[in-house]
């Protein structure tokens, strides 16, 4: 069983919110000076961003730290990098540590990305030789070689993630800390970043993540811990936690959420854009067991109705539906010509026409989902419909068996088909 890197007992951290600097001796005669006048006001001068953490840290293990913003994540990140020292507690670290905390963080801005390699090496207790061996690699894996011999001053913001990153990850250390920085890299850089963490804990180092995407702290971390207040709420596998602290924002973001709702759109009588000859009357959201006050569920099957007039015959003609969720990027698209599927499905005579598409229960989960419209031919789109429908799934009241669900960051969850059979 591996042993623990990074023990923490009893820790806690004040910041004094007023002008003075008590970390400088004559920031705390001032401070003892003024509190001497002001005594009622003195509770009202402090702010705990860590209170009582204990916490240990085992060889090898990704921990992730999740939190609303203000709960403590970054300064605990900068109690463990030796940046700042807690007010009380004790905090023991076996190893040295490398840290990418903010964008450039480390780099002196006059030398250059060389220089700043070097000087991180040394900073560490690393020799020029040690550094040497490794510089290569450095240099290789951040992608701006062209510019290592350029003051970072220079360097965009990008620039300076990949080399802090790269240098963080590749000198010699045994603890790696990495704080919400690592989200303003571009996607090939994110994908290679997570590709070396795994790396690096494979070979035994430890990583600490603070990030508020879910989804890389579901798949690179191996436990996770939720701070709230600085205060340390609950420390379990990757999952419990994500669905911890999903289940209390979401709580609120779902209120606001369901005020959006919008079952109906009624198409302006001259539209601006669009195919000639077709008339667009009004597209509703339609459940067959609920009336149009009750709330949908998960368990309902929804339907999207759209009534059209068309003038004229277009036998190529489609109707386009696309499905966004929580205001995020496009979840499913689907069409009245897809693959060929759906023969009863012609528009190729003039006209009015109901044109439905249902989505069977189980298919959503909980959330508020919005509808965009398109029609469509080799004449040309009728684009004018983004967004145009709105309506939010909760889950039936005493159904939560499934717990493991509920508060998953799942868009869709179809019922799949499972047999068993005797071996």
């Amino acid at each position: 069983m591996s042993s623990p890197v990074i023990e923490l007992a009893g820790v806690s951290k004040r910041f004094n919110l007023s002008s003075s600097r008590e970390d400088t001796f004559a920031g705390a005669i001032v401070s003892k000076c003024s509190s001497f006048f002001s005594r009622n006001k003195e509770a009202d001068k402090y702010q705990w961003a860590l209170k009582d953490i204990d916490l240990a840290v085992n060889e090898g293990e990704i921990l992730g730290i999740i939190g609303k913003n203000g709960s403590g994540k970054s300064t605990l990140l900068r109690i463990l990098s030796e940046i700042i020292t807690p007010t009380s507690g004790d905090v023991r670290v076996r190893g040295t540590v490398s840290s990418l905390l903010d964008v450039g963080a480390g780099f002196h801005p006059d030398l250059t990305g060389r220089e700043n390699v070097y000087l991180n090496g040394a900073l560490m207790g690393m020799s020029k030789r040690e550094v040497s061996l490794r510089f290569d690699e450095i240099v290789d894996f951040s992608g701006i070689s062209k510019y290592i011999d350029s003051p970072v001053k220079h360097y965009s913001s990008g620039m300076f993630l990949r080399l802090g990153f790269s240098v963080a990850s590749h000198l010699i250390s045994n603890i790696i800390l990495i704080d919400e920085v690592l989200s303003v890299g571009d996607a090939e850089f994110q994908y290679a970043s997570l590709q070396k963490i795994r790396e690096l804990t494979s070979s035994g180092k430890t990583v600490i993540i603070v990030s508020h995407g879910m989804n890389s702290i579901l798949s690179l971390c191996t436990n996770a811990l939720l701070l709230e207040s600085g205060k340390l709420v609950a420390n379990d596998t990757p999952f419990n936690i994500v669905s911890k602290y999903l289940s209390g924002t979401h709580e609120k973001i779902d209120e606001k959420l369901k005020n959006e709702e919008s079952r109906e759109f009624i198409f302006p009588s001259d539209p601006k854009d669009g195919i000639s000859g077709i008339i667009l009357h009004k597209a509703t959201i339609l459940c067959k067991t609920i009336t149009t006050k009750e709330s949908f569920f998960t368990d309902n099957e929804i339907s999207v109705e759209l009534s059209l007039t068309l003038a004229k015959p277009l036998g190529d003609m489609e109707v386009m539906i696309q499905v966004n969720r929580n205001h995020e990027s496009p979840m499913i698209a689907t069409a009245t010509g897809l693959f060929g599927l759906y023969p009863k499905v012609s528009l190729n005579q003039k006209g009015s026409f109901k044109v439905r598409c249902s989505f069977p229960k189980y298919f959503f989960n909980k959330g508020l989902y919005s509808i965009s419209v398109c029609l469509t031919s080799s004449v040309g789109f009728h684009l004018e419909n983004k967004d145009v429908l709105r309506f939010f799934v909760n889950f039936p009241v005493g159904q939560l068996s499934d717990f493991w669900y509920k508060d998953a960051p799942f868009d869709v969850g179809p019922i799949a088909s499972w047999e068993m059979d005797r071996l």
